[in-house]
């Protein structure tokens, strides 16, 4: 299992500078990217791997779910999972569900394998920009512009 460790420096005088800015240098990434660069046609506020690494999901502004292969970088699928923005994105631990919080107040189940929402969740009064899974798969956390942090509990299958 991959790690990353913290080698980052601040710098201490930073009075030549705007408030609340600050340079970080880190050594062990480059400022190029060195993979190739994936196009979209609209903003994408959320992005997610898959736990295995093999996928890579992305939400855009449009409400589009985008799920790219790893190994190859290629487009697997685009879907319109919503019509409001998608804020966060989350794979089950499993990797057969993506939750998406969407700017409509509700989150969407996503199936990655089949390309379909599998069920819209309802209950938050503004849009949602938080979703995660437990370690275990079995509870879905969201936090909505409304304040609440809201848990859903996975039914048995």
């Amino acid at each position: 299992m991959s790690s990353f460790s913290r080698r980052s420096e601040l710098p201490t005088n930073t009075s030549n500078r705007r408030a609340g800015s600050a340079t970080v240098h880190n050594s062990e990434w480059s400022s190029r990217p060195s993979l190739p660069v994936l196009r979209c046609s609209k903003p994408n506020p959320a992005i997610q791997f898959s736990p295995d690494g093999t996928l890579l999901a992305s939400g855009d502004t449009g409400g589009n779910l985008t799920i790219w292969d790893v190994p190859s970088w290629s487009r697997r699928s685009t879907v319109n999972a919503s019509n409001a923005p998608i804020y966060c994105l989350s794979f089950s631990p499993d990797r057969r569900a993506l939750a998406a919080a969407c700017g409509d107040s509700n989150v969407r189940l996503w199936d990655p394998q089949a390309s379909q929402v599998t069920l819209t969740v309802e209950g938050h009064a503004r849009r949602v920009n938080a979703v995660a899974f437990s370690p275990d798969g079995r509870t879905l956390a969201s936090g909505s512009h409304d304040g609440a942090l809201k848990l859903w509990q996975a039914e048995s299958h």
